[in-house]
């Protein structure tokens, strides 16, 4: 069994940003990923850009508006503002890489038990245990729309197909 203080599951910008801000802490962390890094984004059909331009925006300090941790910017490191999902995908990687953040691929949580002192999950390459539980894998490339007042006026990502 493998035992960290966090577990964060997911690997998309929410997962990768709260990986990069543990690990400039003493906190122990394991991300765990069903598949690789910005999968989500990887399924994005090829001519799908961000729609939020990557540039530095404002007087706060920010140096991008899609960077996900300081001192980095999907726009410097592609030189263009807005990114395709592989781009984005590529960038989250190299976050990864670079800050050399604590992870595992192909890990698939299959189920998650609350325990008297955090939670226990169970995945395809066994088991793990944390105490704190960040899950970060959002799933919006398959999102239960129908339930969504409106969507019948709009196209969701998901749907878009390659031109």
């Amino acid at each position: 069994m493998t035992v960290s203080s966090v577990i964060i599951v997911g690997s998309g910008p929410a997962g990768i940003g709260i990986a990069s801000l543990l690990n400039q802490t003493d906190i122990d962390y394991t991300i765990l990923e069903k598949n690789v890094i910005g999968t989500s984004f990887l399924k994005w059909p090829k001519n799908m850009e961000m729609i939020t331009p990557s540039f530095p925006s404002n007087a706060f300090g920010q140096i991008d508006l899609n960077s996900i941790c300081e001192a980095t910017s999907p726009a410097f490191s592609f030189n263009k503002e807005h990114l395709t999902g592989h781009e984005y995908a590529e960038y989250l990687a190299s976050i990864v890489d670079y800050f050399q953040l604590n992870g595992q691929t192909n890990t698939e949580v299959k189920n998650v038990v609350s325990q008297k002192d955090g939670w226990l999950l169970e995945t395809n390459q066994g088991q793990f245990f944390c105490k704190y539980l960040v899950w970060a894998a959002g799933e919006f490339q398959n999102p239960q729309i129908k339930n969504i007042e409106g969507a019948k006026h709009c196209i969701h990502s998901s749907l878009i197909k390659d031109a």
